[in-house]
């Protein structure tokens, strides 16, 4: 039996847009649903992250208001750091008198005696100038004192070249006292070198070396 459709085309036309109409205005809804669903997740996500920067900044709060007072302990620590240094470079070339005199005494040969002794020591930082630069020789000892034979100037020489830190031995002048005598007045120098120095002393010389400064008056 063949059906006979007698609604106007114009309604059939109608009926389908409106279908349409409803399946595009549920799409939007659907779509319109996830947008709000997403933007509820991410300020979930914003506040836990607001709560724990705000939690941090209480934490940093407290850390400071403790470590406050211990400032005080910091600054004393760098005050005594500085004086150390300077302290240190107080002592750079520092020599014991005391123990030269006594290697002196050790290798001094039986037939002379010494009338006078001098020991100097270059600025901390300065050296001795050369043509290639600077020796290590951080100063110069002097003596003056008198030999019963002239043979005795060369073991005079030798021992004390033998002396730790003493470099150069050189004699200056010798003389005969007086006429017919066996009396030799003389002279002699012997620059220092580093192992010369105390302990405090290369320490000290270390310093200044590292911070490029010369100590002087």
């Amino acid at each position: 039996m063949t059906q006979v459709n007698l609604l106007p085309p114009e309604m059939a036309q109608r009926a389908a847009l409106r279908r349409k109409t409803i399946l595009v205005a549920a799409a939007g809804a659907v779509l319109v649903g996830l947008m709000v669903l997403l933007y509820f997740v991410q300020a979930g996500h914003l506040a836990a992250v607001n709560k724990d920067i705000a939690a941090q900044e209480t934490t940093n709060a407290s850390l400071n208001s403790q470590a406050a007072p211990l400032q005080q302990f910091a600054k004393l620590k760098t005050e005594a750091d500085a004086k150390r240094v300077v302290l240190t470079k107080v002592y750079a070339n520092e020599v014991s008198m005391s123990s030269i005199m006594q290697d002196i005494s050790d290798v001094m040969p039986s037939d002379a005696f010494l009338e006078s002794m001098s020991v100097s020591t270059a600025e901390p930082g300065a050296g001795t100038p050369t043509a290639s630069g600077l020796t290590t020789f951080v100063g110069q000892v002097t003596f003056a004192g008198n030999a019963y034979r002239q043979e005795t100037f060369p073991v005079w020489l030798d021992r004390i070249g033998s002396i730790t830190g003493f470099e150069n031995p050189f004699l200056s002048t010798y003389s005969q006292s007086a006429p017919g005598t066996q009396l030799y007045h003389f002279e002699s120098t012997a620059n220092l070198g580093t192992d010369i120095l105390t302990d405090r002393g290369k320490r000290g010389a270390a310093a200044v070396a590292a911070s490029g400064t010369v100590i002087g008056p």
